[in-house]
């Protein structure tokens, strides 16, 4: 804008077009006036010469209104009266050129006028745009930030930072966010009387509130310094906490759903497998008894029956009976928190050894190769020797029960840094690697149609896996699937001084092959 030079807002080549406007329309309105001067009054050029300096001033501004005001005066005085001594001679010429000055001077008051209204409607648009912008900007950031996967606490404090750039002083406002008892704000949020503030409803609980205020005295010059479209604004956030809370607790409803049926369904597998396990119970302590009983009786009866063969089915079906009970009161423990362990220093070589010696009849009756690979030295633990001989006395038995004729059953003893790590392996009938996670359950067993060999309670390696953990061990099973064998690995901690003392491992066979 240019106040000093008479025209508003034209830049210099528009001035010099519109005084080359101005120049022609007053030619114009000149010429025009000459063929009617002999029809019409002495000062007929008039309305034309006011038709011309409204459409220069209204153009170009005061200077071309002036300049066609002048122009048109002399050149319709010296083409229409045949000269300029006319001018004083007529005293109403001056009075027409002071009312095209006036005219002039009118029209660029209006133009002036029309000028400013147009720019502060313009620029008043422009801020509404701005603070639209604004708005929508946030909006559109507190949308994305609320499907963010984040804690709750977190995800409402970077939101409650972005609440002061859409206000209209956002270096004087400060947020602040309720819920329940947890309370995020800005920095500097205190309660001020220049505040606002939304409800939002909460699932069982009292709704959240939202509030923004100005910490010092806004430069605004209303009663409120908030605009409608902020009041706006905040009722929109509002909304979309709403939205938030309401689907995080659809979405924990769903997840409740799904607990409940994950434990519904486990209950059920529960009480399926304590169905299996009390029909297998049943079964497994009746089949020693029925053994026992019948050979019991043909003895007594002194029949022609080889007694020595007799002794020795009731024997084992004894061991059999008392194995399986020892087996029940290990889980009944387990369950009570009675299992326990005597720690005290021990060599894990001579037990590896005698749990090889004590399955090799087994190994035998099933034409199975047992083999093993110890240290030469002695590798000492701190555990109990009796409940390690059963740890690895059922790790044994499983591998023998589920590997074919033929097949192989190997016990390596090594060492890794500050444990041992004592492997099983077989070249059984191998293990689904999506039920791997399962063999360790109470009460589950491989699949008859897999392993039509299986006996027992399913207990065994349930058993193992706990008293493990009470040696302060580890317990994993590998297979890559149906027919490539497991391997069991059981690690265990040393005892402080043997983690010093070197181990060369050897291939020992304990039984020859069939």
């Amino acid at each position: 804008m240019n106040r000093g030079s008479g025209t508003l807002d034209v830049p210099a080549t528009g001035r010099a077009r519109a005084y080359v406007v101005a120049f022609a329309v007053t030619a114009v309105a000149v010429t025009a006036t000459l063929p009617l001067q002999r029809t019409l009054d002495r000062f007929p050029y008039l309305p034309l010469l006011v038709a011309a300096v409204i459409v220069s001033a209204w153009i170009g501004g005061l200077g071309p209104g002036l300049a066609a005001a002048g122009t048109g005066a002399v050149a319709a005085e010296y083409l229409v009266m045949g000269g300029l001594h006319a001018i004083g001679t007529y005293p109403q010429l001056l009075a027409q050129l002071g009312v095209f000055v006036s005219v002039a001077a009118i029209v660029t008051s209006i133009r002036r006028s029309r000028i400013r209204r147009s720019a502060a409607r313009r620029n008043r648009l422009l801020w509404e745009l701005q603070e639209r912008v604004k708005e929508l900007t946030l909006l559109h950031r507190a949308t994305s930030l609320l499907h963010e996967d984040k804690d709750r606490e977190t995800l409402l404090r970077e939101l409650v930072g972005l609440f002061p750039a859409a206000w209209q002083f956002p270096e004087l406002l400060e947020a602040r966010i309720t819920v329940g008892s947890l309370v995020v704000s800005t920095p500097r949020f205190r309660a001020t009387s220049w505040a606002q503030r939304a409800e939002f409803p909460l699932h069982g609980a009292p709704p959240g509130v939202l509030e923004v205020a100005y910490v010092e005295v806004p430069p605004s010059g209303t009663d409120s310094p908030f605009l409608l479209e902020e009041r706006s604004l905040l009722d929109s956030l509002a909304s979309l906490l709403t939205a938030y809370f309401d689907r995080a607790h659809r979405i924990e409803e769903r997840l409740e759903l799904a607990r409940a049926q994950a434990f519904r369904i486990e209950a059920e597998a529960a009480n399926r497998a304590k169905d299996a396990f009390l029909a297998t119970v049943s079964h497994e302590l009746r089949r020693p008894l029925t053994a026992m009983l019948g050979w019991t009786r043909m003895l007594r009866e002194d029949t022609a029956v080889d007694t020595a063969r007799g002794l020795a089915v009731i024997e084992r079906s004894a061991h059999i009976q008392l194995r399986l009970i020892e087996e029940l009161m290990d889980l009944s423990r387990a369950q009570t928190g009675q299992l326990g362990v005597s720690v005290a220093p021990v060599m894990l070589n001579p037990i590896l050894r005698n749990v090889a010696d004590a399955a090799k009849p087994a190994a035998l009756d099933r034409h199975v190769e047992i083999s093993t690979m110890l240290g030469d030295g002695d590798t000492r633990i701190g555990g109990d020797g009796i409940r390690l001989q059963q740890i690895f006395g059922n790790l044994v038995g499983n591998a023998i029960k589920f590997t074919p004729a033929g097949g192989q059953v190997t016990i390596t003893l090594e060492r890794s840094g500050k444990h041992a790590q004592i492997v099983v392996a077989d070249t059984g009938v191998g293990i689904d690697p999506a039920l791997l996670p399962r063999i360790f359950e109470r009460f589950w067993q491989a699949d008859p149609l897999t392993s039509p060999a299986r006996q027992g309670l399913g207990l065994g390696l349930s058993i193992a896996r706990r008293l493990v953990e009470l040696h302060g061990g580890t317990i994993a099973a590998h297979s890559a699937g149906s027919g490539s064998g497991t391997r069991i690995t059981v690690t265990l901690p040393l005892a402080p001084e043997a983690t010093r003392q070197p181990m060369l491992a050897r291939d020992q066979k304990t039984s020859d092959p069939p």
